[in-house]
């Protein structure tokens, strides 16, 4: 498991880190790690893996030249686990009616879930 660089405010508890794809529909498809804490949900996007790049930049932050999408928990309205055979994804629906797909391939969500059902 990849270790989050993002800087955590002092009693923030980090709860898991992954490295996911990310997929922002109709702006990207990035490559990075997912860590999730007990008060936000951080990626760290390494590559945009997308044709289109660009992109929106309303909750990404940049720091030391690395690009992170940042989400307070509470702008969060609603976590869906997709899963099938060969494909298991985590749906994110915030309050300003984005969508963010967190797609782990084939390997198990099941952590992912359980990371971001505990508060």
């Amino acid at each position: 498991m990849a270790k989050n660089k993002f800087p955590l405010e002092p009693s923030e508890k980090e709860l898991g880190t992954w490295t996911t794809s990310l997929i922002v529909p109709d702006a990207g498809h990035y490559l990075g790690d997912l860590t999730i804490t007990d008060r936000r949900i951080i990626y760290l996007s390494k590559f945009d893996t997308s044709l289109n790049a660009i992109l929106d930049k309303a909750f990404f932050r940049v720091i030391d030249e690395e690009q992170y999408l940042v989400i307070p928990r509470d702008k969060i309205q609603s976590i869906k686990a997709k899963k099938s055979m060969l494909n298991k994804k985590v749906i994110l629906n915030t309050d300003d009616n984005r969508e963010l797909i967190i797609d782990y391939g084939m390997l198990s969500i099941d952590s992912i879930m359980k990371a971001l059902e505990s508060s």
